[in-house]
């Protein structure tokens, strides 16, 4: 509109760009004083207020905020060579209103088919999804390493179970200049504070 007025040009469309404005001025007022947690602010506006059409173009459906269920979920774009992932083991405790440490055991599997976590493919909360889960090629990530924290939520120690061996079928622990030999079982049992899996080989996905 500036750009306009100092060109003295297109009085007739600064007059309607400048109403549009003031409009969405008004709308993002109200929108900027709701309460998100009071249904009531809602209510008491009508729908010219809080509706609006998309990007200001005619013809297309109203955009109307409303309350309800809804889905969330945090989907991989573009898998990495090697995936890392943290695992969330402090929380804040109301009752003793300070950091604690949640030991309690997280499953995890050897193999992990990313596929299921990818955009663009079969998930559950896409219920208008008519492709079969056996059409999707599959996304098959080994778990390489395993860190585990020993201690509480405000210190401790790391330590971590890597494979080890030609074929990467053996584990060991390794905690400072400590290398123990342990199985799998040892490692699904551990306090698993954060998961490193390598992507598999294309000819390994079978």
């Amino acid at each position: 509109i500036a750009s306009m007025e100092r060109r003295n040009k297109g009085k007739k469309d600064q007059a309607g760009l400048k109403s549009e404005l003031v409009c969405k001025n008004r709308l993002c007022a109200i929108l900027k004083g709701m309460d998100a947690d009071n249904d009531d602010e809602i209510q008491n506006h009508n729908e010219e207020d809080i509706s609006f059409n998309i990007a200001g173009l005619v013809g297309l459906p109203k955009i109307i905020p409303i309350r309800g269920d809804a889905y969330k979920a945090t989907l991989i774009m573009r898998p990495p060579r090697v995936l890392c992932i943290h695992v969330q083991r402090r929380h804040f405790d109301m009752a003793s209103q300070r950091m604690v440490k949640i030991s309690r055991r997280v499953h995890f599997p050897e193999v992990l088919d990313l596929s299921n976590y990818c955009a663009y493919a079969e998930n559950s909360f896409e219920k208008d999804c008519t492709t079969k889960s056996t059409d999707w090629p599959k996304l098959p990530y080994k778990l390489m390493s395993v860190v585990e924290h020993k201690g509480s939520a405000f210190g401790g120690h790391y330590q971590t179970y890597r494979r080890d061996g030609v074929d990467h079928k053996e584990w060991v622990l390794v905690s400072d200049e400590s290398v123990l030999s342990k199985s799998w079982e040892d490692v699904q049992r551990c306090e698993a504070y954060m998961l490193l899996y390598e992507e598999m080989a294309s000819s390994c996905q079978e």
